[in-house]
């Protein structure tokens, strides 16, 4: 009995010390959310105030509500977060070098915030590029336990293998959401 208390305060303990870490769990509100850049963004948090019907010309005061929201209805260089769980698609527009530089960001920024149990990352690329796609096959979110190969199309063999998956993968999910 002993040792089953001892587990469960080592699990706790192994979630605290990753949330601490910067590691997010699925049921966080930041799961698979990712810092793109800095930006000007839309502030969330709306001021509210009142708008005056009739102006009097000696009160400056009357103005300052209105000077302050609309100086803070956008935020300058705000961090530009990009919530995965939430989008659909993204598409990623610029210069090869600028959208690779992107993507590798992107990677990081999630493999190093999510766990490998909780992120499985599939990467699909043309011949051309395989090679700068070399390093990614050393992620643990890269691995795939069921198929014994990384998730990483680049050929029609390795297509195959994938997609296959994929499709047993997405069609037991929605057997399972079904129910």
């Amino acid at each position: 009995c002993r040792h089953d208390s001892e587990k469960s305060v080592h699990h706790v303990l192994c979630k605290i010390l990753l949330k601490q870490r910067g590691n997010c769990l699925p049921s966080d509100d930041d799961f698979l959310a990712v810092r793109l850049g800095t930006g000007n963004v839309e502030a969330e948090r709306k001021i509210k105030y009142k708008e005056q019907e009739r102006l009097e010309v000696e009160d400056d005061l009357q103005l300052i509500p209105e000077q302050i929201y609309n100086a803070e209805k956008i935020l300058e260089n705000a961090p530009v977060v990009c919530d995965f769980k939430e989008a659909n698609a993204v598409g990623i527009i610029g210069s090869d070098d600028a959208r690779f530089s992107l993507f590798k960001n992107i990677v990081i920024d999630l493999v190093a915030r999510q766990y490998h149990t909780d992120l499985r990352l599939f990467f699909i690329s043309d011949k051309e590029n395989k090679g700068k796609l070399s390093w990614l096959r050393f992620l643990p979110h890269v691995y795939n336990a069921a198929s014994g190969v990384r998730n990483i199309v680049c050929d029609d063999e390795s297509k195959t293998r994938i997609f296959d998956y994929l499709y047993k993968e997405l069609s037991q999910r929605n057997k399972e959401n079904a129910k």
